[in-house]
C-alpha cells in the first residue's frame, strides 16, 4: 500500500462520510469491472470520466462527497489505488474507534465455550478495543486454531506445533547441536 492511498485514505475519513457509506461505495464500485476498466483508462478524458461518475453515482444514489472523491482519485490519476484507499480508510476508523480485528481459523467449528475462552483471552490482552473476530474453519490446521491480530499470530494449531517440532529437531534445535 502506497504513502499515497494512505493519504487519500485519510482526507476521505476527514470528510465524515461514515463508514456504511464508505462500504457501500467500495460495493458498488467493485461490483462493476468496466467502471473500474475506464476510469483508470488513461486514453478517456477526465471530463468524460467526470460524466460517467456523476450519471452512475447519481443513479445509485451516492452524495456529492463520494462522486467528487472519486473524481479526485480520476483527476489525480490514481484510481487504481481505490481498493487500497478502501483498505487504509476501513484502518483508520478501526484506530479512532478503538476497534480491533482478528482473524481467528479453526480446525473445525469451536463450541460456544471454545469461542467464549477466546473472546475473553482476546479482551484480557486489548481491554481498551472493541474486539470484531472473523471466525473461519481450515481442515489443514489438523486441529487446534491460529488467531491474527495486529500482526501478532497466535498459533496454537497441530500443524503449527508439528512445524515447531520439525525446526527444533533441524533447524538449530537438538539435531543442529550434533
Amino acid at each position: 500500500m502506497t504513502k499515497e492511498a494512505v493519504n487519500n485514505a485519510k482526507a476521505l475519513y476527514s470528510l465524515s462520510v461514515g463508514y456504511e457509506k464508505v462500504q457501500e461505495a467500495e460495493k458498488f464500485y467493485a461490483s462493476f469491472p468496466v467502471l473500474k476498466k475506464v476510469l483508470s483508462d488513461p486514453t478517456v478524458s477526465v471530463e468524460k470520466k467526470y460524466k460517467i461518475i456523476d450519471k452512475i453515482f447519481d443513479k445509485a444514489g451516492f452524495d456529492g462527497i463520494l462522486k467528487n472523491f472519486f473524481k479526485v482519485l480520476c483527476k489525480n490519476g490514481i484510481i487504481n489505488q481505490a481498493e487500497d484507499i478502501f483498505k487504509a480508510y476501513y484502518d483508520i476508523w478501526d484506530e479512532e474507534h478503538n476497534i480491533i480485528k482478528a482473524e481467528a481459523v479453526f480446525y473445525k467449528e469451536p463450541t460456544e465455550k471454545e469461542f467464549e475462552n477466546i473472546k475473553n483471552m482476546l479482551k484480557e490482552k486489548y481491554p481498551k478495543g472493541k474486539i470484531v473476530i472473523d471466525k473461519r474453519t481450515d481442515k489443514s490446521l489438523l486441529g487446534g486454531y491460529v488467531i491474527n491480530i495486529k500482526n501478532t499470530v497466535t498459533d496454537r494449531s497441530y500443524k503449527g506445533y508439528l512445524n515447531q517440532l520439525r525446526e527444533k529437531l533441524t533447524g538449530g534445535g537438538l539435531l543442529g547441536k550434533c
